[in-house]
């Protein structure tokens, strides 16, 4: 009788433990949460390798609008003969050696495909919005994106 108590309570303990951890967000939604929306990209450059050259792909390409949807895909908007056109991807964010990473892949734009360095930094703040900066940066691409995010309400 009191071996079955014992398996019941370890039971019990097995499936709280199971409970409170998979109700626990992951490090992708936790981070989601910070970056998901437009961002205006201040900064954008790719290192040509077999051309031995850095092309700025805010100009002549005009790439000015990132954009973080659905937990795993995101966006690029850049003009292309006066009209947005819009480069799509998936991406994924993890740890790696305590630093946070993206992965980018399927893009329609291979050069942007690849794994960066992800950082987010408050840059300043007004009475009701922070300034945010997201930086990707990997071995060929660096981009830095902008946006202001409100501050939330007073209690």
């Amino acid at each position: 009788m009191t071996s079955m108590k014992t398996y019941k309570t370890i039971f019990s303990i097995v499936i709280i433990i199971i409970f409170v951890f998979s109700c626990k967000p992951s490090l992708h939604d936790q981070y989601y949460e910070k970056i998901q929306g437009s961002w205006r990209i201040s900064d954008f450059e790719h290192i040509d390798y077999t051309e031995n050259k850095i092309i700025d792909l805010t100009w002549p390409e005009r790439y000015y609008t990132i954009g973080f949807e659905n937990h795993n895909h995101l966006f690029f908007v850049k003009r292309e003969n006066r009209n947005p056109k819009f480069v799509r991807a998936t991406y994924e964010i993890f740890k790696e050696n305590d630093t946070l990473k993206v992965r980018i892949a399927k893009s329609d734009d291979i050069r942007l495909e690849g794994v960066y360095d992800l950082y987010i930094d408050t840059l300043g703040q007004t009475n009701l919005h922070y300034r945010v900066q997201i930086s990707l940066d990997s071995e060929k691409t660096y981009l830095s994106a902008l946006r202001m995010k409100s501050k939330p309400a007073p209690k």
